[in-house]
């Protein structure tokens, strides 16, 4: 595959993750029920459109380098470069989720489920890493006196398209 074509199907993808943000944001926004969540969810919308205008603009002028490059004696070069830059950047993401996946199987699996347990909680644990100290509760269900604590909730959901996997 031409990286020309390679780079216009990304800055498609990335258009289309920017109007799926808007729309979700926009619904989410509409039912948000306080200033507090009206202001999260715009910070949020805020934040996700700075960074998908930034790989958008990566990603055309990754499209504008390719047609420079296209043909010349520095192509070749470039595309090795750019190959193992995608080959360890896809092993240290790689690194990372296997080892997120770890982390949240040891949390999972090390829950107390038994002792002391408040009626909402699945479980609790306390761990230690770098010198602090970490309890941390498993709750049962997502109750609405929960929902403003965790940003982007959505009370209830107005349709089961691609917009909602934001909310």
């Amino acid at each position: 595959m031409s990286p020309i074509y390679f780079s216009i199907g990304i800055a498609l993808l990335i258009l289309i993750a920017i109007v799926a943000l808007n729309s979700g944001m926009n619904i989410l926004s509409k039912n948000a029920k306080s200033s507090d969540e009206i202001s999260a969810a715009k910070a949020l919308l805020k934040q996700s459109r700075t960074t998908l205008f930034t790989l958008l603009f990566v990603a055309v002028g990754i499209f504008i380098g390719g047609q420079f490059l296209a043909g010349s004696s520095m192509e070749a070069h470039i595309m090795d470069w750019m190959n193992l830059l995608v080959r360890w950047i896809h092993v240290v993401f790689g690194i990372a989720w296997i080892g997120a996946s770890f982390y949240f199987i040891f949390l999972e699996n090390s829950l107390n489920r038994t002792e002391n347990l408040r009626d909402e909680l699945a479980g609790n644990l306390w761990a230690i890493h770098g010198g602090g100290f970490y309890y941390v509760e498993n709750i049962k269900l997502h109750p609405v006196s929960y929902q403003r604590n965790f940003t982007g909730s959505n009370t209830k959901p107005t349709s089961r398209g691609f917009p909602d996997l934001y909310c």
